[in-house]
């Protein structure tokens, strides 16, 4: 189909991090930012906010698994670790390649 969207390649690998819920996180924040409006730096703003909500949560389940831990709660826990690291890289893989098109960008932002 012309157009669509291949929504795999426009969230992070995990799907934990979606554009609702930056959104929801944006608008508990307070007042709605400046660069909101702007298609490109509310993805840039986007791309920031996964990579840094997976590292500190994998940070933080990092803090959880210790050696004596029962392995059955520390293999998930490892396994939602490594699932964050590639949330974290897949935002900044995506930051770091060229900018889509205009078109692109705001095509894919109001169909999220």
């Amino acid at each position: 189909m012309m157009g669509s969207i291949d929504r795999r390649n426009d969230m992070p690998p995990s799907g934990l991090f979606g554009r609702a819920a930056f959104a929801r996180a944006v608008e508990a924040a307070g007042a709605r930012p400046r660069w909101w409006d702007d298609p490109v730096k509310r993805e840039r703003r986007y791309l920031d906010w996964v990579e840094a909500e997976a590292l500190g949560l994998s940070a933080q389940l990092a803090g959880l698994d210790a050696p004596d831990a029962d392995p059955d709660v520390a293999r998930p826990l490892r396994d939602l670790a490594g699932a964050l690291a590639r949330d974290a890289a897949w935002a900044s893989g995506r930051r770091s390649s060229p900018p889509p098109a205009k078109h692109d960008t705001q095509a894919r932002l109001h169909a999220a």
